[in-house]
């Protein structure tokens, strides 16, 4: 409806146009075009009508399955419309498409053109063919219905729609004459739009054919139809032209000569009318060129797909979604399974497995994915191991799965051999790992047992001053006794000399005691602490040799360690030190002991520095191997620093380095 606010007069569609005058121009237009019209307005009336396909008017309109599909059609056009939508192409689910334009006059929605009954694109057979086995319809007459429904592209369906809402504008608002409304439906047609009389002079034409053909006015007012072409298709539109006049109706394929020397492929259609009583044939030509080319370029895809299909080396078939029904493969699949083509035919692909149970359950619930083994079998009855990579795509309307088979028969035999390799590797390994315990627990106690071999060195030396104090003092009581010099504060004070030296060496036996006991129990015990303990054993050795120990330990520093491994460890760096001093013969001999936090890198850090000269550069990547040794074997078997090492990384879970310094070496431990 129109609202007109100035006088407060409602109008409706049927008031503005002259709707006899608008059906019969509608049929014109139908019969010119091929396309069908409905207008409606907002209440739902028809007002004009004409054109519609038999295939809806005799098939989809009237079963109740295709029915319902109709109506969900023309629901969802008109609340697209009402959401204010100024174009909407639509694809029904009876397999056809529909178009629908609002009609606004003066900015107010008053109703809307329908057109539509017609394909983008050559019909998908196999989709309506279900389709009539699925509502009953007689197959033939309904593909013979099929065939009358036309075919164009979605911009040749809006010009349509643009120029019947355009004629109805002129025709409420404008009042323009007949003459000058055919004028400007002529000039709003999409394509080349002509008229012929019986001799083939152009009574009418719009302004495309003199773009498409070069020509101009003066020149076509003159010309035949048949100018427009060359060869066979002269042949075929002269034979069109005379089909037409006889039946009425008449659709063709030809190209159009143009005046530079271009042939441009079009499709006609072309209708025979009176006009003031003079028989004429009037239609359309429509550019095929995209749809050529478009065709062209499918027919070199499915060529390139063929030619990838066939020459894969891979075994591919394809087969229905829904029924799993065979439909095709390439040659390396008939190799692979024995089976041809023509056997498989009609065949569910289930035959293939030698798990047909298994296969349903997988099929029943893929779309895509890749099926790493399932056991296949060939038509000779081998079953083998096949590897499945599925896809799945919709050609012309059938669901489909691509599968790719691959033999891996070959691959799971290795595997199984792989895989029992790997257990007796991993047997092996654990074995040698054990052995390799075993030596390195044997290493570790002859290690220990040469430390305590000089460690008890160090006791002897250690010894020598008290128990030479202890003679002395045993022999002072002899002498005092004989010179009637005894008495009770002689007796007291040699008693309480001699149980201090008596303490002295009990000290050296717990000592020797606590770094050698088996206990691996880890404590947190102060850095400090268990160096100066480390020490206390060794000190008076030391001291022959001449060796100075310098000290700069943190106080509070603490770390979680075996007591006796951590004593180990700086004992069998020291005697290191301790042998290349003697080897070397240096002369003034300093050993620099320090503790501290490294904060960035959140660990506690121990360095014994020496001035012995340090380590030759072509052994110091050695000196933590077993049985290397620089000395004589008498004197070592170069486990010590191995064991080190050991203790270190095994057991204190740090690490230890070793590098030249300033004349000398230095041991880093970082844990």
């Amino acid at each position: 409806m129109l609202l007109s606010y100035n006088t407060a007069v409602i109008y409706t569609l049927s008031d503005i146009f002259n709707v006899k005058e608008l059906q019969e121009l509608s049929a014109s237009f139908t019969r010119l075009t091929g396309a069908v019209t409905t207008i409606l307005d907002l209440d739902g009336n028809i007002l004009t009508t004409s054109g519609w396909q038999q295939i809806c008017t005799d098939f989809h309109r009237v079963n109740h399955i295709t029915a319902v599909k109709c109506m969900e059609t023309d629901t969802v056009l008109a609340s697209k419309l009402q959401a204010k939508e100024q174009y909407n192409v639509y694809r029904c689910k009876n397999g056809l498409v529909d178009v629908a334009v609002p009609i606004i006059i003066d900015g107010v929605h008053m109703g809307n053109l329908f057109t539509g009954q017609f394909l983008f694109e050559p019909p998908n057979e196999q989709f309506f063919i279900k389709q009539a086995e699925e509502c009953g319809f007689n197959k033939e007459e309904y593909l013979k219905a099929l065939s009358k429904v036309p075919i164009f592209n979605e911009e040749y369906a809006k010009m349509l729609v643009d120029f019947m809402l355009r004629l109805a504008k002129v025709i409420a608002e404008t009042g323009l004459t007949k003459k000058r409304i055919l004028e400007s439906t002529v000039n709003t047609l999409p394509g080349i739009f002509y008229t012929i009389d019986t001799t083939g002079k152009f009574l009418m034409w719009n302004k495309n054919l003199e773009t498409v053909s070069g020509y101009s006015y003066e020149e076509i007012s003159k010309m035949n139809p048949l100018n427009f072409f060359t060869g066979d298709d002269k042949k075929t539109i002269n034979s069109a032209i005379e089909e037409a006049f006889e039946t009425g109706d008449v659709v063709t394929e030809a190209n159009v000569h143009t005046k530079n020397g271009r042939d441009i492929p079009y499709y006609f259609t072309g209708s025979v009318i009176e006009i003031d009583g003079v028989k004429c044939l009037t239609g359309l030509g429509t550019d095929m060129s995209e749809y050529k080319a478009m065709e062209s370029n499918l027919r070199d895809s499915e060529e390139k797909y063929r030619l990838l299909f066939e020459h894969e080396n891979d075994a591919i078939f394809l087969c229905d979604a829904e029924t799993y029904e065979f439909i095709d493969s390439n040659d390396a699949w008939c190799n692979l399974y024995g089976y041809s083509r023509e056997e498989m035919k009609g065949q569910r692909v289930f035959i293939l497995s030698a798990e047909p149970e298994k296969s349903e359950r997988i099929a029943k619930t893929i779309t895509s994915l890749r099926v790493p083994h399932i056991l296949h079998k060939h038509k000779d009855g081998t079953v083998f191991s096949v590897e499945l990579s599925i896809g799945s795509f919709t050609h012309k309307g059938r669901n489909m799965f691509c599968v790719i088979s691959r033999d891996i028969t070959e691959r799971i035999r290795l595997e199984e051999t792989l895989k029992q390799f790997t257990v007796n590797l991993e047997k092996k390994v654990a074995e040698e790992i054990e052995k390799n315990r075993m030596k390195d627990q044997l290493m570790y106690e002859q290690s220990r047992h040469m430390a305590m071999g000089e460690l008890l060195v160090n006791i002897a030396h250690q010894w020598r001053q008290p128990l030479a104090a202890i003679g002395l003092l045993v022999q002072d009581l002899r002498d005092a006794y004989l010179c009637n010099e005894l008495n009770e504060e002689y007796i007291n004070k040699n008693i309480t000399d001699v149980m201090s030296e008596l303490v002295a060496l009990s000290n050296t036996i717990d000592g020797f005691k606590d770094f050698y006991l088996s206990n691996l129990q880890k404590e947190v015990l102060r850095i400090k602490d268990m160096i100066e303990s480390a020490l206390s054993v060794t000190t008076v050795y030391f001291e022959v040799k001449d060796i100075a120990i310098e000290k700069e330990l943190d106080e509070e520093l603490t770390i979680n360690v075996v007591p006796s491994e951590f004593a180990q460890v700086i004992l069998n760096i020291l005697a290191n030190v301790r042998d290349v001093f003697d080897q070397r013969h240096v002369s003034k001999r300093i050993v620099k002991i320090k503790s501290y936090k490294d904060t960035a890198a959140d660990k506690v850090v121990i360095t014994i520095t020496d001035n012995g000269g340090g380590v030759r550069e072509d052994i110091i990547g050695k000196i933590f191997d077993p049985y290397f040794t620089t000395k004589d074997k008498s004197r070592g078997t170069g486990l010590g620093l191995y064991i080190t090492k050991l203790i270190v990384e095994k057991s204190m879970k740090g690490t230890i380095s070793v590098r030249n310094i300033n004349g000398g070496a230095e041991f880093k431990i970082e844990v």
